[in-house]
């Protein structure tokens, strides 16, 4: 198993709203645009780089890592594994869905873990509204959510789960 504690996390829809939003927005290029934005579809452009660096990872990893078949069940397992915001994504690895960690700014300066990709801080990301955590249109949704101290995963942890997932994969003889 790969260490880390599993994250506090508000328990409703409108408490994880009250405490995600304020730091998240931080990242946004116009505040009252990202709140219509995610009012009105759920989820937002934001940049990453300033706030939190966004590191992609494939699904088959992450589910290799963890042992699961697919996002609805990974919550709680990535929740014993990592310790900060995690969201899913459909079809951003060509056909491939993935997750999104949200990393400390100064990580993607240094990030070289095959296996991921360093969202550029010059580009925009779909971030999922802080109280969507469920499946829903095809859009980002929070598998793990973030938590109003704007804590952020640990590297060392993602790097240690993209690594698990690709041993695994490697043993089960597919193509990575």
């Amino acid at each position: 198993m790969i260490g880390g504690a599993a994250p506090s996390a508000a328990t409703t829809g409108s408490e994880r709203q009250a405490v995600g939003r304020p730091w998240l927005l931080a990242a946004a290029p116009s505040e009252p645009q990202a709140v219509r934005e995610w009012q009105g579809s759920g989820a937002a452009w934001l940049r990453p780089g300033l706030v939190f660096t966004a590191v992609s990872v494939a699904a088959s990893l992450v589910h290799a890592a963890v042992n699961v078949p697919g996002p609805e069940d990974v919550g709680a397992p990535l929740g014993l594994v990592l310790d900060g915001p995690v969201f899913y994504r459909e079809q951003i690895f060509g056909r491939e869905a993935g997750y999104t960690v949200l990393l400390l700014p100064s990580a993607g300066e240094i990030w070289r873990v095959a296996g991921s990709v360093v969202e550029s801080p010059r580009a925009l990301l779909l971030v999922p509204a802080p109280n969507r955590c469920e499946p829903d249109d095809h859009g980002p949704w929070w598998v793990l959510p973030p938590g109003g101290s704007g804590a952020l995963c640990t590297p060392t942890l993602l790097a240690s789960l993209i690594g698990v997932g690709r041993e695994r994969i490697a043993r089960e003889g597919d193509v990575l």
